[in-house]
């Protein structure tokens, strides 16, 4: 998109990332001063802070074509503080075609850890940067110390390595859930559609389990944090609520990356046996690795009470019968969850 007398739009971009660029530019000091002023708020998305609207409009802007350029295709965005991936390959694509590098709105969700198009989990920039022109500081770093996604990562700790096919399952579950957001319904490789808002709804629920962060004391580790076992643990005290928030505002793009295969094998989006070539890799449970949906359903999960588990169960029992049914495999083993924990 094309704004009159300022830098054209990029695909996907950002607000932060178009607003730096834009202060480069000969006619950039009113950008410069508009980027010093919100950076308070949510750079990217904040589209309706009450300095903001008069801000844009004294630019000569349009503020409802220029909110509905900028705001967010989905409601799982990552706080600021944890937009810190990005694709390098996209980065050094934007160098190539004369523009400064720019930030992607695509990798601000909490369902999008892997470029699409250069099929690549994303990397992790070296240093958190508060500012706008994150884009360029991690260009920049990537420059002087190229990304190795083997080793390199903010956390004090080593992924092990990223097979093609492990991007490839990720990826199929990030394009099944980036269609639930963006249409009314979901049609599967089967035949099967599916509503998108259930679609959604259901995959909030695993994503918060399977991401549930590892506190101290334990309450559960989430199944898709299986590679953070020598990372310190959260001491904050909070509610499980609160705790399921911040496992999904986590940035970790391994982490992610399997809970995003575990949902699609809850799905049928990944089959158990595709599942089962890539579950060792993951890290995950020797229960995990050897099955499916099942027992996905009846190992995935740490319930702390008789009562969550039955709250969890009554989740999926409330859904329509189209779901119900492509669920089934996996809510067997939800049912069945209990009888694995002895005294439980």
């Amino acid at each position: 998109m094309k704004f009159r007398n300022f830098l054209r739009v990029q695909q996907d971009e950002c607000l932060s990332s178009w607003v730096y660029r834009c202060s480069q530019s000969k006619k950039g000091q009113k950008f410069k001063i508009l980027s010093d002023a919100y950076i308070d708020s949510d750079p990217d998305f904040d589209l309706v802070a009450p300095f903001f609207t008069p801000d844009i409009a004294s630019l000569g802007l349009d503020v409802a074509l220029f909110q509905r350029c900028f705001q967010a295709r989905s409601e799982w965005v990552l706080p600021w503080a944890e937009r810190v991936v990005y694709c390098p390959a996209c980065f050094h694509e934007d160098i190539a075609a004369g523009w400064l590098p720019y930030w992607r709105k695509g990798w601000c969700y909490l369902h999008a850890p892997i470029c699409i198009k250069h099929r690549r989990l994303l990397a992790v920039a070296e240093h958190y940067n508060p500012f706008v022109d994150k884009a360029w500081i991690a260009f920049a770093e990537d420059c002087v110390s190229p990304h190795d996604p083997d080793t390199r990562c903010r956390l004090p700790w080593r992924h092990p390595p990223v097979s093609k096919e492990v991007v490839y399952l990720a990826a199929k579950a990030q394009r099944f859930l980036h269609a639930a957001h963006v249409y009314a319904t979901v049609r599967l490789i089967d035949g099967v559609t599916l509503s998108s808002a259930e679609v959604l709804k259901v995959s909030r629920f695993l994503l918060e389990y399977f991401l549930f962060p590892r506190l101290r004391p334990p309450k559960g580790d989430g199944v898709a944090r299986g590679m953070q076992h020598s990372v310190g643990r959260i001491g904050e005290r909070m509610t499980r609520e609160q705790a399921k928030a911040v496992g999904c505002s986590d940035s970790d793009v391994f982490s992610r990356m399997t809970a995003l295969i575990l949902v699609g094998c809850v799905f049928g989006i990944v089959s158990a046996a595709l599942f089962q070539s890539v579950a060792r890799s993951l890290a995950l449970t020797i229960y995990l690795e050897r099955g499916g949906a099942y027992e996905i359903g009846c190992h995935g999960f740490t319930f702390l009470t008789m009562k969550e588990h039955r709250e969890a169960v009554q989740f999926f029992e409330n859904l329509s019968d189209v779901m119900k049914s492509r669920l089934s495999c996996f809510m067997r083993g939800l049912k069945d969850y209990r009888y694995k924990m002895g005294s439980y």
